[in-house]
């Protein structure tokens, strides 16, 4: 994982905002594309048990981020699985979010990297090998799922991210996921 710039908070949830005005909800929600303060107030209000947990961590600061397919296997996401589980889980299934993770892995230009990934860690400062611990991804799964089939394609190289560095773990997973 590189680290690309020290972000805000705020910044994070008005990208991800910004995400699900122009994806998930485009049509169904009128916010104005210009305000990051509209952007923020959608995605509180609209992904706020995601937002709880990640506030229930204790955030310390904020990172942009670039990671690579071996950070994504590190990743679990906000339900205990891994990225390539719920992708295996979800291709199964056959439904919506398997289309749209093969849309995401189709598309001619990189479709996985529209948008930032929304990560959390906790610093373990008495492990230096391992300096984070619990990195869990809150936000883009499908995203997450097609940039990991992108990258064995030798489509992709890189996803972007927002990491927010906590104080501790999120206590709604199993200790050791």
């Amino acid at each position: 994982m590189q680290i690309k710039s020290q972000q805000t908070l705020t910044n994070a949830l008005a990208s991800w905002g910004k995400h699900e005005a122009e994806g998930r909800l485009a049509g169904k929600v009128l916010v104005d594309p210009t305000n990051p303060m509209a952007h923020t107030e959608l995605i509180l209000l609209s992904r706020s048990p995601y937002i709880a947990r990640i506030l229930l961590r204790e955030p310390q600061t904020v990172f942009e981020v670039e990671l690579d397919a071996g950070d994504i296997g590190n990743l679990v996401l906000a339900d205990g699985r891994s990225v390539e589980s719920w992708q295996a889980d979800t291709a199964q299934e056959n439904g919506e979010s398997a289309a749209h993770v093969q849309r995401l892995i189709n598309r001619p230009q990189d479709g996985a990297g529209q948008g930032y990934l929304l990560c959390a860690a906790t610093l373990v400062a008495d492990n230096p090998p391992h300096q984070l611990s619990d990195i869990v991804l809150y936000d883009g799964w499908h995203r997450a799922a097609a940039f990991v089939e992108r990258a064995r394609l030798e489509r992709a190289k890189s996803i972007s991210g927002y990491l927010v560095i906590t104080r501790t773990a999120d206590r709604f997973l199993s200790p050791g996921l």
